[in-house]
């Protein structure tokens, strides 16, 4: 009864995009608690879809509940998810698309089906807890195909001097003016930060010769939040790094989840989740990151 039951759901989610449903990206999430009556539980949730030689994010642009009652019958009702991590297949999960969401930051969630058992990596931290700030398990890519493959090998890789003093020069070019202040009770004021002020994270290097890496200043001192949390040099800022050595701002506010070749293009797509102040989600760069589709969302 089960398997004609899931059968019905992925027939109706074919009608939502006419003959065929599209490639879908998603990812499985582990989700944090919403209230005393909410459990900690997993989830999927259906982030873009492939048109053409592009990504597109599935809408999250809403601002009442009214909204939150209609945007459900925009995603696809059901999806059987390929769930995979570095190149490697991880397991399987259907899911469906729930009649409404409580809440804006559920946007795109989907209810987990009775199946086999729910892949899991590593176990609950703060890595992924973005602005919730509970510790839990990293999100794991979700494909409506099995394109799991990772051809670009990306693998963490180290950032020479020459390197690190490039991305350098490009932060201070994207953060020209910079506020910190000497103590919490102190007033803002401009700060002149050198080399020492850096802070270099997570560095990254594919089979292509591109190279990632994440840099932030060291050391806020100001009571609250920084002006544009969105754009914060005190939060990890996103380098790239081509073949021929040219260095480029990418984005800030971002963890790396994972890379693979989703729409077998040949080439890795690498999915970041954005971790910002009331604002989370996740922004999926292709094309030697030429490309970029995003999915946004706020917790209030």
């Amino acid at each position: 009864m089960k398997s004609i039951c899931l059968g019905l759901l992925l027939l109706c989610a074919v009608g939502l995009f006419g003959q065929t449903q599209p490639l879908l990206l998603g990812v499985l999430e582990d989700v944090p608690s919403e209230s005393a009556n909410d459990m900690h539980h997993r989830a999927a949730r259906a982030l873009f879809f492939h048109e053409g030689d592009d990504w597109k994010a599935f809408p999250t642009d809403c601002e009442n509940e009214e909204c939150l009652h209609k945007l459900p019958a925009r995603y696809p009702q059901a999806v059987h998810w390929t769930i995979a991590f570095d190149g490697r297949k991880m397991g399987e999960v259907s899911a469906r698309t729930p009649a409404e969401w409580s809440s804006y930051w559920r946007v795109g969630e989907q209810v987990i089906l009775p199946s086999a058992k729910v892949p899991v990596i590593g176990k609950p931290t703060e890595e992924f807890a973005g602005f919730l700030g509970d510790p839990i398990l990293r999100p794991l890519v979700a494909v409506s195909r099995s394109n799991f493959q990772a051809p670009d090998n990306w693998k963490p890789a180290h950032i020479s001097e020459n390197e690190r003093a490039a991305i350098r020069t490009q932060f201070s070019k994207h953060f020209a003016s910079v506020q910190n202040c000497d103590n919490e009770s102190a007033p803002r004021k401009n700060w002149h930060y050198a080399d020492a002020d850096f802070h270099f994270g997570k560095s990254y290097g594919a089979s292509t010769t591109w190279k990632l890496a994440a840099v932030h200043l060291s050391a806020y001192r100001c009571d609250g939040i920084v002006d544009d949390p969105s754009n914060d040099p005190f939060a990890d800022q996103w380098f790239t790094i081509d073949p021929n050595g040219e260095t480029q701002f990418l984005r800030g506010n971002l963890v790396l989840v994972d890379a693979g070749d989703y729409d077998k293009s040949g080439h890795s797509q690498l999915l970041f989740m954005i971790d910002d102040y009331n604002r989370s989600g996740y922004v999926l760069f292709y094309d030697n990151f030429a490309k970029q589709a995003t999915f946004e969302y706020h917790f209030h």
